[in-house]
């Protein structure tokens, strides 16, 4: 088995500048840049008990960092929106449109989503509007 450089991964020949991906303790040390290269050289079951870098590694399936939760950003009601006081309206217009601007879609659906609530209330407004005035006629 020929192995690579101390800076060098044994299977793609390339420069490993950072950490290798995996270590192998064989002699002389058998540095691989990724997983694929890994999968490749097929060291990974025969040589389980050689890897320097077990801290890396679940049953040589590698440790992904967590992700952060993203969070996104939840619009307000107009009935919500009509609550705040200016300073919180000022602070949520800023947080609006810092989260949208990277995001155009997502902002046209929720403009959507907003256009059709207040056209849905202004429809449910008529219809109470007309209602009140039949409700003379059926009192007795």
């Amino acid at each position: 088995m020929q192995t690579g450089t101390k800076n060098e991964c044994y299977q793609c020949k390339k420069e490993v500048t950072a950490k290798p991906w995996i270590t192998y303790t064989l002699e002389p040390k058998v540095h691989l840049c990724s997983y694929h290269c890994n999968y490749i050289a097929a060291l990974s079951k025969e040589h389980y008990n050689k890897i320097e870098n077990k801290e890396d590694f679940e049953d040589l399936r590698p440790i992904l960092p967590k992700k952060k939760d993203k969070v996104g950003f939840f619009r307000k009601s107009s009935f919500e929106l009509s609550l705040m006081s200016d300073e919180e309206y000022r602070k949520y217009q800023g947080a609006y449109n810092e989260y949208y601007s990277f995001r155009p879609e997502e902002h046209i659906v929720h403009q959507e989503i907003q256009d059709n609530d207040d056209y849905e209330k202004m429809i449910e407004n008529e219809c109470y509007l007309s209602d009140e005035e039949y409700a003379d006629d059926y009192q007795v």
